[in-house]
């Protein structure tokens, strides 16, 4: 059984000391999930959903289906058009505010406590359909990875944008430890998830989710600490939330320690003298995204920002952040 190295920091800090910035800020997008075989956000939703339905969950699926139907007209069933699985995180929020307009309307069915629901149990079914890919993470399927991450070297802070655990599991095969919080002496390795993990939930109220194999990342979010796919975390008789965070223009980020997340992120970006971003194509709706990354650019100092990415993001890159940005259109296992 793989051994997680992932170290339990008790401090709050968002900012480096002084002589302890990283060395490269390093940034991950979907490019680099798909290179090791998990669906972009587009090819999602319908093979999460055939995955659950082809293994008897399709009761649990089936006011998902609901809600597509009513949200998205042009949604008949998952053989024909879907949504990207972002943009039906986005409309879980923006539902959750209509019903707010329409609480007491007559005949209106989607109550803000069946939306809350409905997101929970959304969040859940894609935690176990991404974590099914674990069993899939051998040291030969992530060679390329692990030796990226030995190359780095401790003062690296990682910022991927993935809900997977690949970085993760890549770091605990080289027995690189890492930390999901900054640490300010730049010792030990920087992995922030800006958009949350398929690994870290929200606790209940009055549920901690402590014991083995548990970690607190904060007052409102546990991580489970367990890497191996046996040891899935998706209880049968209720239904634990990842805590995910859908990359849209208006993110909803209410809990103290993903704010200390996107702070950190900024504090990284800001700090690093080179910038790598691999398979991250600045989209437009991750505006947040947009505007922490801006730091990178040169009215914030001179670095060195390299893209890597098959596709021709040069446009994205230098219109938000600077038009000397090194491409490399190459994919990653060809980087590596």
């Amino acid at each position: 059984m793989l051994k997680n190295t992932h170290v339990l920091h008790n401090h709050n800090a968002t900012c480096y000391r002084k002589g302890s910035t990283p060395l490269e800020t390093i940034v991950i997008g979907a490019g680099l999930s798909k290179a090791f075989g998990l669906p972009l956000a587009a090819d999602l939703l319908p093979q999460m959903l055939g995955w659950h339905i082809n293994r008897g969950n399709g009761h649990k699926v089936e006011p998902i289906i609901e809600f597509l139907k009513f949200f998205y007209p042009a949604f008949v069933d998952i053989a024909g058009w879907c949504p990207s699985a972002e943009d039906v995180m986005g409309m879980f929020d923006s539902a959750e505010e209509y019903s707010n307009l329409r609480a007491g309307a007559p005949g209106f069915r989607w109550r803000e406590g069946k939306m809350a629901q409905l997101r929970m149990r959304f969040n859940s079914l894609m935690g176990q359909y991404l974590w099914a890919f674990q069993a899939c993470m051998n040291d030969d399927t992530l060679a390329p990875l692990r030796k990226f991450v030995r190359n780095r070297g401790t003062r690296t802070a990682y910022v991927t944008f993935n809900y997977d655990l690949l970085l993760e599991t890549a770091l605990s095969q080289e027995a690189i430890p890492y930390s999901y919080r900054l640490d300010p002496s730049g010792q030990i390795v920087t992995l922030l998830k800006p958009h949350g993990s398929i690994n870290w939930f929200l606790r209940s109220p009055g549920k901690m989710f402590a014991g083995k194999g548990w970690s607190t990342f904060g007052p409102n979010i546990s991580v489970f600490d367990g890497l191996d796919p046996g040891l899935l975390p998706f209880g049968q008789r209720s239904w634990r939330q990842a805590a995910l965070i859908a990359p849209t223009p208006h993110k909803q980020i209410a809990f103290a320690e993903m704010k200390r997340v996107w702070t950190s992120f900024s504090s990284a970006v800001h700090s690093s003298p080179t910038l790598l971003s691999i398979g991250y194509s600045m989209p437009e709706a991750d505006r947040l995204a947009r505007l922490v990354l801006n730091r990178a650019s040169p009215k914030h100092g001179r670095r060195r920002i390299t893209v890597v990415n098959p596709a021709d993001v040069r446009a994205q890159y230098c219109q938000c952040i600077s038009p000397d940005c090194i491409f490399v259109r190459k994919t990653f296992e060809q980087f590596v």
